[in-house]
């Protein structure tokens, strides 16, 4: 999504983050950012991951993507600015 313009960052649970660095690392871009959650996530209910989402949202904001704007509904959208 970067590529096209939109800015966007990984959210993985603990686990995956080394698998995250070396694909990172392996496309050229060991600098990545990306936010590491608590796993598992799969079974939690809506409620659980809404406050999930609200603790990540400060981390998330800092790579300059919006917790708070909904992403774009398709491909060929413009982002909000």
């Amino acid at each position: 999504m970067e590529e096209r313009g939109i800015p966007s960052i990984l959210v993985c649970t603990e686990p995956f983050t080394a698998t995250v660095k070396t694909i990172a690392r392996i496309r050229g871009v060991p600098e990545r950012p990306f936010v590491a959650v608590p796993h598992p996530v799969a079974s939690l209910d809506d409620a659980a991951l809404t406050r999930l989402a609200s603790t990540i949202a400060d981390r998330v904001e800092t790579h300059g993507v919006s917790a708070t704007q909904p992403a774009r509904a398709r491909v060929g959208e413009q982002p909000a600015r």
